[in-house]
C-alpha cells in the first residue's frame, strides 16, 4: 500500500478499491499541512495537491473533500 508518511496527519484510515488496499486522507486537513510545512497559499497548496497526489497516482492513496453543508 502506498502512504504518505508527510500527511499522515491528514490520514483517515484506508479503503479497498477492487482488490487493492488504499490509504485515504482528508483533502482540507493535507492542505494545511502544506500551508503550515511549506509556508504555501491555500490556492497553491490546493493545486500542488490536486496535480501531484491527486492527477498522478493511479492505485495509489486517495483524497476525499469533506461535506459542506449548503
Amino acid at each position: 500500500m502506498i502512504t504518505f508518511p508527510e500527511y499522515e496527519r491528514a490520514r483517515l484510515g484506508t479503503t479497498t478499491i477492487g482488490c487493492q488496499e488504499v490509504a485515504v486522507y482528508c483533502f482540507d486537513q493535507s492542505v494545511e499541512i502544506l500551508i503550515e510545512r511549506d509556508s504555501m497559499a491555500r490556492d497553491e497548496a490546493e493545486e500542488w495537491i490536486a496535480f501531484n497526489a491527486i492527477d498522478t497516482m493511479t492505485g495509489g492513496p486517495i483524497f476525499v473533500f469533506p461535506h459542506v453543508p449548503t
